[in-house]
């Protein structure tokens, strides 16, 4: 996976946990490139902060934002956010929004997993007032219809895909952590004739931010590496395919 894209997931939980933690952020951050002579062009202009950007092909792009609110209850103040996706068609110096789609209840997105004609994403609570449990969603890309093909009990950060058992068909690996046990979540997900079903589920550290697949021991079968922290610790973990289970190795 591109190193861009990490960057991006870890500015984003950076800003999440910091907020939950109790900080309130306000204003704008400014990222600078040291080519001062840099010329940017900007092609469109959004009410939320954009957080990741998804390529659906050459000029058609999937964004996700996720807008803030500061709600005063007694002598607090708590942070809502809510949840937006939009796909757009860029063209030169402008843009063509072609859908939009904003979750109630401020609930929020996780990052998409965008594949040839539909993407995939978690609708969840903010970690802040987690109550429910999480919604995996797949939009088509045809008439943005979606159907709901999963649920889960935590917070989910990313959603990866891959054929774990070599059936022909794409299984999805979910990370994240429940907010209320302060324990990191892996879920795969196989995909099968009757829909997806839970084959493999593990906890393991305080959170779990992504996935890395990639066939590791070389036996033609993908297996994963996930980054998760423990006690303020980083840690890479590595598990091995042994279908239907998962083998962890240091």
């Amino acid at each position: 996976m591109p190193h861009a894209i990490h960057t991006r997931k870890l500015i984003f939980l950076t800003v999440l946990l910091s907020i939950f933690g109790g900080m309130f952020l306000s204003g704008c951050t400014s990222l600078q490139t040291e080519n001062k002579e840099a010329e940017v062009t900007p092609i469109m202009k959004t009410d939320s902060p954009v957080i990741d950007i998804s390529k659906i092909n050459r000029n058609r792009f999937l964004l996700l934002s996720t807008k803030a609110f500061v709600k005063q209850e007694g002598e607090k103040f708590n942070i809502f956010l809510q949840g937006r996706l939009n796909i757009v068609k860029i063209a030169k110096n402008n843009f063509i929004q072609e859908w939009n789609y904003s979750l109630e209840r401020f609930r929020v997105f996780s990052y998409p997993l965008v594949k040839q004609n539909c993407f995939v994403v978690a609708a969840e609570d903010s970690p802040n007032l987690f109550n429910n449990e999480t919604e995996v969603l797949m939009f088509s890309l045809d008439d943005f219809k979606f159907k709901r093909i999963a649920n889960v009990s935590y917070f989910v950060f990313s959603i990866n895909s891959e054929d774990f058992n070599r059936d022909g068909r794409e299984d999805l690996l979910l990370t994240g952590y429940d907010p209320r046990l302060d324990l990191g979540k892996i879920t795969l997900l196989e995909n099968t004739s009757e829909g997806f079903r839970k084959a493999f589920e593990c906890a393991i550290g305080n959170k779990t931010f992504d996935a890395f697949v990639s066939d590791v021991n070389k036996d033609s079968y993908p297996d994963f590496v996930v980054l998760t922290t423990f006690s303020c610790q980083e840690i890479l973990q590595i598990f091995v395919n042994k279908y239907p289970n998962f083998e962890k190795r240091e």
